[in-house]
């Protein structure tokens, strides 16, 4: 859940109505969680139908303002979690065969912002 949410927000810049409100915004939500449920399939278990049910319905809300703690520290140029939510994830789908195109898409998206934030700084 909270990797499914990060993603979205994070690489689409907005909350869930935003993107559910986004021509193909529902059909991005559904790729992601299809790609998520399948990571952590092979990496731990699989997740109920019924859970996934209720995470797809919350995050294709179109009226919901939800985003996760990691976009607004992007927001505010903030530190980032990314090798801990989304980078993890990426690894142990990696690690069982599983192809995470748009997590992965989402892990650039963090790094690029991570390599600004620190360019910023200095670093």
């Amino acid at each position: 859940m909270l990797a499914s949410l990060g993603a979205i927000t994070c690489l689409m810049d907005g909350d869930i109505g935003q993107v559910a409100r986004a021509p193909g915004g529902i059909d991005f939500v559904q790729a992601l969680l299809r790609e998520v449920a399948a990571g952590v399939a092979h990496a731990w278990r699989p997740l109920s139908d019924s859970f996934k049910s209720q995470v797809l319905s919350l995050l294709t809300d179109r009226a919901s303002t939800l985003t996760t703690s990691m976009y607004r520290d992007m927001k505010a140029g903030y530190r980032v979690e990314a090798d801990q939510i989304i980078g993890d994830l990426v690894s142990r789908a990696a690690a069982n065969g599983v192809g995470t195109p748009l997590l992965s898409t989402v892990m650039v998206r963090l790094k690029v912002y991570e390599q600004a934030r620190d360019d910023k700084r200095g670093h």
